[in-house]
Parts: C-alpha cells; structure tokens; sequence
C-alpha cells in the first residue's frame, strides 16, 4: 500500500491493528444511509476482504481489540446504544475464514 493511498471504502470510526502476520480492520459499515452495522475486514495488498458483520446497530464506531495469541483476540463493539459486546474472537487466515465466539 502507497503511503497516503486511500481504501476502497470508507469505514466509520476504524479500528487497525495487527494480529498475527495479519492486519485487522474494523468499524462502521453504512448498509444504506439511516443504517450502519460493525463490520470486520481483513487488509492484505491494500484491499479490505469482509470476514465478519457484526449484530449492531446505531453508533457502532471504535471497536476495540486485544490479541491474546496470534490467532485468538478479544473484540469489543457497541450491540447498540449503551449496550456493549464483548466476544473471543478467533481466525484461521487461511482464504479469509474466520470464526467467532460469543464469551
């Protein structure tokens, strides 16, 4: 990725972080334009790869993340409102999957 280059889409209030030899990406996905759910994605050569959307909704920015190993995190995210989530979140890289675990 170019420096000063910008994404294929806008992601609102964005986490980036690396996880492994991965880069995660998340936030603000606008389904249409009074709706927007969390939405993680992987970064690989400047693309973002969707992995997971997440149950949310209303102001959904910020997620958080604390990678425990390289292939297991804790992501939080607003559900809604005043409403937190909290899940262990784990992935095998290989084709993008993912799979997710609520705690």
């Amino acid at each position: 990725m170019e420096p000063g280059s910008d994404l294929d889409r806008n992601i609102g209030g964005p986490l980036l972080v690396g996880w492994g030899d991965n880069v995660l990406v998340g936030g603000r996905k606008h389904i249409a334009p009074e709706f927007a759910v969390t939405a993680l994605y992987w970064l690989t050569d400047a693309r973002l790869q969707e992995a997971a959307e997440l149950p949310s909704a209303g102001d959904n920015s910020y997620p958080g993340f604390v990678e425990l190993s390289p292939t297991s995190g804790l992501l939080s995210f607003l559900l809604q409102p005043s409403r937190h989530r909290l899940r262990l979140i784990q992935h095998r890289r290989a084709g993008c999957a993912s799979r997710r675990h609520r705690v």
